[in-house]
């Protein structure tokens, strides 16, 4: 940690996604720091998500996310979208500053911001109205 409060990515970054593809939904598990060091390994991980028609990612054991990391996140979010799909985020609260990042990005109404991997995957499934907050 600085002295600013920040938590900086550790030098050996690294970045583990895991899949568990049910009937209805693909849910990727995203584990480590989402930076500049991992953002091409993220992409071409996360790239098995494009035309799927629900995915959920789960950021809860995501550690550090930079601007570079967000950016993977942004384009893979773009690209389901683009191909019919939606999406849900779980493990992304605000103290790592992801609902406020997509809002300011304007992707807000791309995707459901869910508070557990369960509510997200109930969401995707159509369990409650499938229409963004």
């Amino acid at each position: 940690m600085n002295t600013y409060g920040l938590v900086r990515p550790s030098p050996t970054s690294a970045c583990n996604v895991t899949s568990d593809y049910q009937p209805d939904a693909a849910v990727f598990h995203v584990q480590g720091e989402l930076n500049a060091t991992t953002a091409a390994a993220l992409r071409l991980e996360l790239s098995a998500a494009v035309g799927r028609p629900a995915v959920l990612l789960d950021l809860s054991a995501v550690e550090f996310i930079d601007s570079i990391g967000f950016g993977s996140l942004v384009w893979i979010l773009r690209k389901i979208h683009e191909n019919g799909g939606v999406v849900a985020i779980s493990g992304a609260d605000a103290r790592r500053g992801v609902p406020a990042a997509l809002a300011h990005a304007r992707l807000d109404g791309l995707v459901f911001v869910a508070g557990s991997s369960t509510e997200g995957l109930d969401w995707l499934l159509g369990v409650h109205d499938n229409a963004l907050p």
